[in-house]
């Protein structure tokens, strides 16, 4: 064996740079200082690097590194950390096949195009009975008098910025801050050109994130009109939320109001997106995060909550530098406000900032109004469906969590989501001036964000300044635990419940607190437990290990996890569904009744996962009612097809399956899990030491001629089985200096395999990338 020589006595720099591409290979990171960030602006530009964002409110700066200095870079004096740029996303949570539905019946998205449309005084909508929107089911409209309706409240919506379309966010919602009179922007790359946070052809998100924030208009809803879809709105809502639809005085026109949460609270826009939307790096998220920071504690503009709909994954829940810039604005007075993001059903998949200590992190509920109206609309609008759509779709009435809704708990064993509010399905208005219905945590975030403008609206009226742990408490305390259906009640579910506006407000008028889990005057974290195996019991070497459920009817919306152990011994996982009955009413129903089917490995977070299917009546028929999903140390096939290809990784697998939100009948399947502990462990490493943040190991390989196949394998003993979890990446160089970085992932183990490898020296760089706490890792070559 040889031994490996640490970046302490084994230059990598003078061993690769000889190759070009090597040395040129970009990583972006965040670099958390001590407070000398000049100084290590200044080591990274000595490394080669470029600086490309410095913060003020943290001692941070966002760069872009070669890949093989940054090891050199972490043990600079004044590197506190270096982590990953990640990307995060706007996540879609309506499933392919039903975007492919929608367009096999001529629709591209859920808008409609109303005629006329106009502002409208939120105080004449306190007669409207409670039926579904937001304002109304949370109980915000209850609160209106006593919280000014939200005014004086200012909300950052952090996204892709928030255009003042006319006329839902027309009346001075959006406003701008001194030196950024149109909100601020990251990217500043908008073909129309000046400042864009507020431009119309940014990327839609943002403006329908504050129309569920602040939107005060109406739509008006003649009975008989050439747009034909009107028409059927008003019969989908005449059926379905009579209680909404105002008589305007013209004769045979109807009203329907359009509020936000707090329709009087302000919105400031920041970009951090591109215009087209898609993803961002987190650097771009907080440079917006830094840019409220400085105008807090300037007092340029008293910025008093945020929303952040977005979310992406994290290895050490709540401890990153973007927690960190979470914390500091909860410090300044800054009430946070997370989306959970949209990687349910399967349990702890709450995405980062949600995952963050000083975030309220918010769930989505799937609610019976808002769901039948929609499916209503779009029966009388798809062509060969009619009437009675949203009783098909929603035949019972409880109120849910929505399938896509993140799941608790964190890794770290604390509750997540905190709360839960609507997220099927909002109206809002399009910077198109259209109208749309939009889903997802995006949208239930919001709404809770402003619940927290309404409470800080009632705070300040009575001279106090902004106190985001008393009103996150307040909302939390406040949540109603039984309004969801019992199959939702958990903590991992709901959190701590349903948002109810009306009970918070009593909760902080009284300062008082009820029995809980949360004390009143301090923003501490919920536990819940971390997440634990249910079925199969501990792995044993050398045996085959098999569970059965009983045949599961699965009503819509409800989800049965099975969780079970992966060791170093596992080899094998097959997962039959058996007897699985999907009732098929494809001629009667838009959306048809679907098996949803997860399988992720001991990935936690909002990583995306190997097997995330839906499977209707035909797909069920032409699979004979069985379904076999077989889990290789590398290979990942579903029913036949190859699907995934990542090493067996030692921690929690998890499968959870579910009805469709939008079924019309139960499903029913039974699972069969089988779980085979052969694998022959690795011998004889080629490398095995101890690793930390600040040092990379090198391990020259050589590869003889003749090699058809060479196949590293990186291991280390803080995979996803603990927590908190390393980042350590395998890179490999070739002899003519080709860097190979398919082994830089979030697997864990990692595998590089090479086939027809040039003969040669190798060079395996083992990187830690982010090691939480010093780890130990073995690299094993093996060649055909």
């Amino acid at each position: 064996m040889r031994r490996a020589r640490s970046c302490a006595t084994f230059s990598l720099v003078a061993i690769l740079c000889a190759g070009p591409a090597v040395a040129e290979e970009p990583a972006d990171v965040i670099v958390l200082t001590d407070g000398a960030t000049e100084a290590v602006a200044a080591e990274v530009e000595s490394l080669g690097g470029l600086v490309r964002l410095r913060y003020q409110g943290v001692p941070a700066l966002a760069a872009r590194v070669p890949a093989t200095r940054i090891p050199e870079l972490r043990r600079r004096e004044g590197v506190l950390a270096v982590e990953k740029d990640q990307v995060l996303a706007l996540e879609d949570p309506l499933p392919a096949s039903r975007a492919e539905r929608l367009r096999s019946l001529g629709r591209e998205g859920l808008k409609l195009e109303a005629r006329e449309a106009r502002a409208f005084d939120p105080q004449r909508a306190l007669a409207v009975p409670s039926t579904y929107l937001n304002y109304l089911t949370s109980g915000a409209v209850a609160t209106w008098m006593e919280t000014g309706f939200g005014e004086g409240s200012i909300v950052a919506v952090v996204d892709t910025g928030t255009n003042p379309v006319v006329p839902c966010l027309a009346d001075g919602q959006v406003i701008g801050a001194p030196g950024f009179p149109l909100g601020f922007d990251s990217y500043a790359d908008n073909p129309s050109g000046g400042n864009p946070a507020t431009a119309p052809d940014n990327d839609p998100h943002g403006t329908w994130v504050g129309g569920v924030i602040a939107s005060h208009c109406v739509l008006l809803l003649p009975e008989k009109d050439e747009f034909s879809e009107l028409d059927e709105l008003v019969a989908a809502l005449q059926l379905h939320a009579p209680g909404l639809l105002i008589p305007d005085t013209t004769p045979g026109t109807w009203i329907l109001p359009l509020f936000g949460i707090a329709p009087k609270a302000q919105i400031y826009p920041v970009k951090v997106f591109p215009q087209k939307g898609g993803g961002t790096p987190v650097s771009e998220v907080l440079q917006g995060l830094d840019h409220l920071l400085e105008l807090k504690r300037n007092g340029a503009l008293d910025v008093d909550v945020l929303n952040m709909s977005l979310s992406g994954p994290t290895l050490f829940d709540g401890r990153t530098t973007f927690d960190r810039f979470v914390g500091e604005l909860r410090k300044v007075g800054i009430l946070v406000v997370a989306a959970a993001g949209n990687s349910g059903p399967v349990p702890n998949t709450v995405g980062s900032p949600a995952t963050s200590f000083s975030a309220l992190s918010v769930g989505a509920v799937d609610d019976v109004f808002s769901s039948r109206v929609i499916y209503e609309w779009l029966g009388l609008v798809a062509p060969g469906f009619g009437p009675g759509q949203g009783f098909v779709m929603r035949p019972d009435a409880e109120t849910r969590i929505a399938n896509f809704s993140s799941r608790g708990p964190l890794s770290d064993g604390r509750v997540g989501p905190l709360i839960s509010a609507l997220g099927t399905w909002n109206f809002v208005q399009d910077p198109s001036g259209f109208f749309a219905w939009v889903a997802g945590t995006s949208f239930a975030s919001p709404t809770v964000a402003g619940a927290g403008a309404l409470l800080n609206a009632f705070w300040e009226a009575a001279g106090r300044e902004t106190s985001p742990c008393q009103i996150r408490n307040a909302l939390l305390l406040g949540a109603d635990r039984e309004r969801v259906g019992e199959a939702w009640r958990g903590l991992n579910d709901q959190g701590l419940g349903v948002l109810n506006v009306p009970a918070a407000l009593d909760l902080l008028k009284q300062n008082r607190r009820p029995p809980g889990l949360v004390p009143l005057h301090e923003c501490d974290p919920v536990p819940a437990g971390r997440l634990e195996a249910n079925v199969l019991g501990h792995p044993r070497c050398g045996h085959r290990e098999r569970f059965t459920s009983d045949l599961l009817d699965l009503f819509p919306a409800q989800v049965r996890d099975f969780v079970f152990e992966i060791d170093e011994s596992t080899s094998r996982v097959e997962i039959e569904l058996e007897k699985i009955r999907v009732p098929d009413n494809s001629a009667s129903a838009v959306f048809p009744n679907a098996l949803e089917v997860n399988v992720q490995s001991a990935k936690r977070s909002a990583v995306s996962r190997p097997v995330q299917e839906f499977f209707e009546a035909p797909q069920v028929a032409a699979l004979g009612g069985s379904l076999e999903i077989e889990i290789e140390d590398g290979e990942w096939t579903l029913a036949g097809a190859p699907i995934a290809d990542q090493p067996m990784e030692p921690g929690l697998m998890k499968l959870s399956l579910a009805g469709d939100f939008s079924n019309q009948s139960s499903v029913e399947v039974r699972a069969r899990i089988t779980r085979e502990n052969f694998k022959d462990p690795l011998r004889h490493p080629r490398s095995r030491g101890v690793i930390r943040d600040d040092e990379i190991v090198i391990i020259p390989v050589r590869v003889r001629k003749g090699t058809s196949r060479a196949t590293f394998d990186l291991e280390w003993k803080r995979d996803w089985s603990r927590f908190p979890t390393s980042d350590i990446d395998l890179l490999l160089v070739d002899p003519v200096f080709n860097l190979i970085t398919d082994a830089a992932t979030l697997n864990a183990p990692e595998r590089a395999t090479v086939d027809s490898p040039t003969p040669g020296l190798w060079f395996a760089v083992v990187v830690g990338f982010e090691v939480p706490k010093r780890d130990r890792y073995r690299l094993f070559v093996r060649v055909e």
